[in-house]
């Protein structure tokens, strides 16, 4: 069972004088029809637009990091039978999300949280023609994280990730979601990536949350636009490992970690937008 954000420090965070605005969910994103295999009109998700995709200036990432976000859900129990209680009760543990059948449910549409700019109109997900999951953004520096409904002390998450736009977006894996915050990778078709923790109690206290672990570029990404990378994020103990395309990019021991809890993924824009990125197969897996 997910617990609901901390209201208390989202509210604090709304109040504040800073410019970007933080949610705990995103009114214009409903969960998606389990038998919605294709048309984004059929569905709850406000779907992308079909114009308008010229890119906003060049290709240069962006550095900062917001100065707060929502703090994390916590993720329920593991249940290792392989089924457990979820958006329809019979969310699978393990298994490969292709967004065309009844798991598509099971991922957390109503707590999805996102750090961005206050026009919640410029952030939509739908379900493409292909069937890929599709996170678009159109406005600047905007961070949107959906979860999957389970909890784990252990696990991989892989997924394909195809961008259809800007060079200069993060697409995001992240595990070890509960209260005390997650890691995540985040890679791109500029050919750069980075991990990093999001630690709550920073948050809480009005500061950065985002810890760097790594940032670098790698050889291993497929550059350019409309390429497909494969990214697997573990998360096991207290170690994390990174591969990128079936080779090993990153890995890393952080002494004292807590690495249980939830896994997901996401969509980062910085300076230059629209952001479109497209995932699919994503397996969740033992480590």
């Amino acid at each position: 069972i997910w617990l609901s954000l901390v209201a208390a420090a989202c509210t604090g965070a709304q109040n504040s004088d800073d410019s970007t605005a933080v949610t705990a969910s995103l009114a214009t994103i409903e969960p998606i029809s389990p038998d919605n295999s294709g048309s984004s009109s059929e569905s709850g998700v406000k779907p992308s637009p079909e114009t308008g995709d010229t890119a906003q200036g060049g290709d240069q990432t962006a550095t900062d990091q917001p100065q707060g976000g929502n703090p994390p859900a916590e993720a329920g129990t593991n249940d290792t039978s392989g089924q457990s209680s979820g958006a329809d009760g019979n969310c699978p543990i393990y298994y490969t999300e292709t967004w065309d059948g009844s798991t598509t449910q099971c991922w957390l549409f109503e707590d999805t949280f996102v750090v961005s700019s206050p026009d919640q109109d410029e952030i939509h997900m739908n379900l493409t023609d292909t069937g890929a999951l599709r996170m678009r953004i159109e406005i600047n520096e905007t961070y949107l994280y959906l979860p999957y409904s389970q909890g784990y002390s252990g696990v991989s998450i892989t997924a394909e990730v195809t961008s259809n736009q800007v060079n200069s977006h993060e697409a995001s894996l992240f595990c070890g979601f509960n209260e005390n915050g997650f890691y995540e990778v985040r890679f791109n078709t500029a050919g750069t990536f980075a991990v990093y923790q999001f630690d709550t109690a920073r948050y809480l206290q009005g500061g950065n949350p985002y810890i760097d672990l790594i940032q670098g570029n790698s050889t291993l990404l497929r550059t350019g636009n409309g390429r497909t990378n494969t990214v697997e994020l573990i998360c096991d103990q207290s170690t994390i490992t990174v591969n990128i395309n079936g080779e090993q990019e990153f890995s890393q021991n952080i002494p004292g970690s807590v690495m249980d809890g939830g896994v997901g993924i996401g969509a980062i824009s910085h300076e230059n937008y629209p952001v479109e990125l497209d995932f699919d197969n994503i397996v969740i897996a033992q480590p």
